[in-house]
């Protein structure tokens, strides 16, 4: 069976079924299992929710017939932990809530969401439920009795994924909508979102409840919900999380090397391409002492389009990179201050960051304050770490979305006339000209 490029798909199963390249990264279950609440955060596109179906596959107890199906190539395949297939999945995302000026709208959206994930649970799991009420409107209650249902009868413990944890309340800030944020996370006790996470730190306390998994792009969320899910343990900058998500170089030169023999690529400069693909994938480090790591998506975004063609795609950057704007306009709240920032960045390649700050625990306002610009952009993957005091580009990818973002706020339009300046440009070599072309 041809091996598939898995662009896009984040489905574990099916990604072994359809006999889709893969990185293995399971490994790192065996570390996860150390955890009783891990939260694990990187940016868009890194592959966070592979790893949420891959946990949903490992550890499901309603797929230990498949276990060997689904994990033999892999290492924990073959050093399987005592916890494989053990548990009933609740699998949650959060990405799917939709937000809104209203606190209500909002939390029936949330409440929508996860009881249609609490139905299929229930479904899934039939053999052990016979008697919880679906019906009721409140998902807490919901939820309580089912955890009630396992203590009582000694049933298998559930194991919760929650993906794209802040989807919604990072929307909120985005938009402006600070007063609705705080309303759910930091407000009342028992906004629905607080009194939710109570209800999975007392699984997690009466042992109902093994693990919470979460994963999320930034910290507030986590942070603002204080008491509420206090037991949470952010693994983002520990050493041996460092790369469990992303590829190091070894990892991409395996792969280029595999699509170039399966799909028959010939008369391909390899050097050539292997530097397209550091150039603009490669650099996200997330210690000063770690290991450079690709953006896995993108290289197989890179790699899809490499093997149709057969030849190097004319087009690098992934259009669903792009981080949304309004970040860096919401960072930085005032417009002066947005160019001074993006100047900054442009000119010298990045900015001086405080490495303390990355490990202290900060809430939506300090988020927002001037000190906290490199580590919300190195949260949001648009930054990176270069030493203990510098935060860089990663790499060419980011540069050029960084400069759409100058032109965008300082009104920069290439037109017609620089793509003609560019083209000599091409002819020439004359740096000066080009230069002088774009100012």
């Amino acid at each position: 069976m041809k091996k598939k490029i898995p662009y896009a798909i984040a489905n574990w199963e099916q990604m072994i079924e359809e006999n889709g390249y893969f990185v293995d990264k399971t490994k790192y279950l065996e570390e996860l299992e150390n955890y009783a609440a891990p939260v694990f955060l990187r940016p868009r596109r890194f592959g966070k929710s592979l790893m949420c179906s891959i946990q949903e596959c490992y550890y499901d107890i309603n797929r230990k017939d498949k276990f060997n199906e689904l994990f033999k190539d892999t290492y924990i395949g073959q050093n399987p932990t005592k916890e494989h297939n053990q548990y009933m999945i609740l699998r949650l995302d959060f990405s799917k809530i939709e937000i809104s000026s209203d606190v209500v709208k909002i939390e029936e959206r949330f409440n929508h969401i996860v009881k249609h994930s609490l139905q299929l649970f229930c479904y899934k799991y039939r053999n052990y439920f016979k008697d919880i009420d679906l019906t009721q409107e409140s998902i807490s209650i919901i939820l309580d009795e089912i955890l009630i249902n396992i203590e009582m009868y000694e049933l298998p413990k559930m194991y919760v994924i929650i993906d794209e944890y802040d989807n919604f309340t990072n929307q909120l800030i985005t938009s402006g909508k600070d007063a609705v944020y705080k309303k759910i996370t930091s407000g009342q006790d028992d906004s629905f979102l607080k009194t939710f996470f109570k209800i999975l730190k007392e699984g997690i306390g009466s042992r109902t409840i093994r693990r919470v998994y979460i994963t999320g792009v930034l910290p507030i969320t986590i942070d603002d919900l204080s008491s509420g899910f206090n037991i949470a343990k952010i693994l983002t900058l520990k050493d041996e999380f460092l790369s469990m998500l992303g590829f190091n170089q070894n990892e991409v030169d395996k792969y280029l090397e595999d699509v170039i023999r399966d799909f028959k690529i010939e008369n391909v400069n390899v050097e050539a391409v292997k530097d397209i693909l550091k150039n603009f994938y490669d650099g996200y480090k997330f210690a000063v002492n770690a290991e450079p790591l690709y953006n896995s998506t993108i290289v197989t975004f890179f790699l899809e389009e490499f093997s149709e063609m057969k030849e190097i795609p004319q087009f690098f950057i992934d259009p669903n990179l792009k981080t949304d704007v309004n970040w860096i306009r919401r960072l930085t709240v005032k417009e002066s201050n947005t160019k001074a920032m993006l100047e900054e960045i442009i000119f010298s390649g990045g900015l001086k960051y405080n490495q303390d700050l990355l490990t202290n625990s900060f809430d939506a306002n300090t988020f927002f304050t001037k000190d906290f610009y490199p580590c919300s952009l190195f949260y949001l993957g648009m930054l990176t770490i270069d030493d203990k005091e510098n935060m860089v580009i990663p790499n060419q990818t980011m540069q050029s979305i960084f400069t759409v973002y100058y032109n965008e706020v300082e009104q920069y339009h290439i037109n017609q006339e620089y793509n003609d300046v560019f083209i000599q440009f091409r002819k020439d070599l004359d740096i000066n000209a080009l230069f002088a072309g774009y100012w």
